[in-house]
Formats: structure tokens, sequence, C-alpha cells
């Protein structure tokens, strides 16, 4: 009767155990469930950080292909409004499509993994719902990347396919983004 009764407890306790644990007894405060979704997506900031920085390095890059007047070394990014130029004046010593193949392969690979994961952090923070004491810093966050994503989406489709749809390149959506990003590590480990 002891041990039957000993059982029955540990399952009670067990079964209260994992309802409070999971939250269906006692559901966190929205605070609580915004630091712990948080917590889970600073990994997932820091790598479109990174593919991010990856692109800006290869758009800073030398490019000494055939878009280069004389032979002379400039940045990819300076090779992108050449080539935009080309389209829109075309010259017939230089092969558009050569010249789009170089910068594919200069900035394909990077420009694609940044809006990969931009695309996949955005949908991860639209899924999370922000308390107001951390909404602006949240909502900051997410224009920049939005902002990031057009950008890398626009140099990849001109690299890949030539296609200039809605080109623009500025940042000023991210001109805070590392104490965007602060503020929410900080919210996210304080909860």
């Amino acid at each position: 009767f002891i041990l039957g009764f000993l059982a029955v407890a540990a399952v009670v306790a067990l079964a209260f155990y994992i309802l409070i644990s999971r939250g269906i007894i006692f559901p966190p405060s929205p605070e609580k469930a915004y630091a712990k979704e948080m917590r889970g997506l600073m990994s997932e900031i820091e790598d479109w950080q990174e593919d991010l920085a990856s692109f800006e390095s290869a758009m800073n890059g030398p490019y000494n292909g055939v878009l280069s007047a004389g032979g002379s070394a400039m940045t990819a990014e300076n090779a992108l409004f050449a080539y935009l130029a080309l389209l829109a004046e075309p010259n017939e010593a230089i092969d558009p499509s050569a010249a789009r193949g170089e910068l594919d392969a200069l900035l394909g690979p990077s420009s694609a993994a940044a809006f990969q994961s931009g695309v996949e952090l955005l949908a991860a923070l639209d899924a999370t719902a922000p308390p107001a004491e951390i909404l602006t810093a949240h909502q900051s966050l997410y224009t920049c990347i939005q902002q990031e994503n057009r950008i890398v989406e626009s140099v990849n489709q001109i690299a890949t396919s030539g296609v200039r749809t809605g080109f623009t390149y500025g940042n000023e959506a991210c001109d805070n983004l590392d104490q965007n990003v602060s503020a929410l590590r900080t919210f996210a480990w304080d909860y």
C-alpha cells in the first residue's frame, strides 16, 4: 500500500513539474517569455551579423575584372555601379555577361548567405511579441534587417541575373544596430 501511494505521488509530482515547467499551469510573464525567445535568437542574430559583415567585406573588396578601366583595381561596389552604368549605356568593348559572371562569382555567395540568414531572422523576430519596454530596440533591429535584406537581395539579383530592382545602397536604419542588439541581449539575460 505504501509503495503504491509513493508511486502515485511520484507520478502526480512529475505531472505537476512538467505542467509548471512548460508554463501550462503558471504561464510566464510576457517579459519572461520574450526573454526566453530572444536568448534562443541571439545566436541567429550573431550569424546574420557575420554573414552581413562577409557581404560588406566582399562589397569593399578588390575587383580587377573587365569593368576595371584600363586594368586598374576598384572595389566590388564600384564595379557593381559600373555594371549598372554599362547596362544603361552599353559599351562594345565590355561584354555585360562576362562582367555579370565576375560579379556573381565575387558577390553571389556572400549576398546569398546574408539574404538567407536575414530572411530566417525576420521570420523568427516576427514570431515574437516584444513587451513595451523593449519594443523600440526590437522594431529598430527588425527595420535594420529589412533594409539590409533589400540591399543584399538587390545586389544578388544584379549579380546573378542582371536585373536591377530598386537598388539602393545606404544603411541609415542600422545606425544604432549595436546598441539595439546590446539592449536585446541585456533584456534577454536579465529576465
